[in-house]
């Protein structure tokens, strides 16, 4: 837009990055015209902020498996395009995205390409570390989560589950192994027995 002030004209517009020539030209009611001699000026290209997020923040972040993990990223001008990294690979599609990974350290980095106004940019480096998360095991004795007792000549059915099935159940009575009686009824004699489960860990589960 062309301006006049106090016979100073200024001319504004919106450049992008580049090298450019202009000279200014000024004519008088009587025709006369005058002109200065061609000038230079270069727009060097900006730097863009990346910024990177894990779970909203703007910093390393740790969790317990089982948790998901949603990475997102944005920059200060949204010509340029963005690529998310986990661990070196490409993984823009799940930006934004809830993802479940396994128990492990994990390196995010995001960045963008170059464009016409702007150079390659790149965020912060942040590490998601996610550790071995704990099974939730419910043994059943009966139908019932308790103790029982009852007369002899019923049977007693023990049955056994796990909030996961990464992990492998074993079912004990006084100490024996018995996982094949599992949710089956079983005649025993007078006495006290003694159930419990347990699981063996995996990557993810203690």
């Amino acid at each position: 837009r062309q301006m006049c002030i106090r016979d100073s004209y200024y001319y504004n517009l919106t450049l992008g990055a580049g090298t450019y020539q202009y000279r200014f030209l000024a004519g008088d009611n009587l025709g006369a015209w005058n002109y200065t001699d061609i000038q230079i000026f270069s727009i060097a290209q900006g730097t863009p902020i990346i910024s990177l997020y894990l779970n909203d923040t703007a910093g390393d972040i740790q969790f317990v498996y089982e948790s998901l993990l949603n990475a997102s990223m944005n920059a200060s001008d949204d010509e340029v395009s963005l690529q998310l990294f986990r661990n070196g690979t490409d993984i823009t599609s799940e930006a934004d995205q809830f993802v479940q990974l396994g128990v492990g350290v994990y390196e995010y980095v995001a960045n963008c390409t170059a464009t016409d106004n702007y150079t390659v940019a790149t965020s912060a480096t942040y590490y998601v570390t996610i550790t071995v998360a704990t099974p939730t095991i419910s043994l059943y004795l009966n139908g019932t989560a308790s103790d029982i007792s009852f007369i002899y000549g019923n049977q007693v059915n023990a049955s056994m589950n796990a909030s996961t099935d990464q992990v492998t159940l074993k079912l004990y009575r006084n100490g024996t192994d018995v996982t094949l009686q599992n949710n089956s009824f079983v005649k025993l004699g007078a006495g006290v027995y003694e159930y419990y489960v347990n699981s063996t860990a995996t990557t993810n589960y203690t």
